[in-house]
């Protein structure tokens, strides 16, 4: 076994908790008297997010000087995400959990993680891919971190509702655009 193929091993057990979290919180949510729109795009955006997580592991496989610290950076987006999973969903759903107060209440969670893990990407890519700082996607990137900064802090519905919205069209777009390594070039 490589350790190229050591550490997928263990970010997918990391992924799997994550999917695992949202997967199992699901049943709740929908029945749930009133599910709240905004907190139902972020469990979905979120699980649609492991399996590209998964499949950007690939682009990892040339590094051939593995280190303590470079494992360490590429577990961090994944065990970020697996929090911001850990935010969304209560260890035990119930039906009668005010969805909307909930998701308010936890928003500094949610997405004061997804803030980490975008960090932790942003990072991992340039110090471990080498991908330059002027690549169009670190304006993405850097972008969207603000985008979840604001997100954290207001309170204000008409705040999450515009930005939840235009990050929902983006990563809509994003998946019809993204090219994906390998054989699917």
């Amino acid at each position: 076994m490589t350790l190229f193929e050591y550490i997928t091993i263990a970010t997918s057990l990391i992924l799997s908790f994550g999917v695992s979290r949202l997967v199992g919180g699901i049943p709740a949510l929908f029945r749930a008297e009133k599910p709240y729109p905004l907190h139902l795009i972020w469990v979905f955006g979120l699980l649609l997010n492991y399996p590209l997580m998964f499949w950007q592991m690939w682009n990892y496989r040339v590094i051939q000087d593995w280190q303590f610290f470079s494992f360490l950076l590429v577990l961090g987006t994944p065990a970020a995400c697996l929090l911001t999973a850990n935010f969304l969903i209560p260890a035990e759903p119930d039906t009668d959990i005010d969805w909307e107060e909930y998701y308010y209440s936890n928003r500094r969670g949610v997405f004061g993680s997804l803030v980490v893990a975008s960090i932790f990407t942003l990072y991992s890519t340039f110090v471990l891919l080498e991908v330059e700082a002027d690549n169009p996607s670190r304006y993405l990137g850097a972008g969207s971190v603000s985008i979840l900064i604001l997100l954290a802090y207001s309170g204000s519905r008409k705040v999450h509702v515009s930005l939840t919205s235009g990050i929902a069209i983006v990563g809509v777009l994003m998946l019809i655009a993204y090219r994906l390594p390998g054989a699917l070039n």
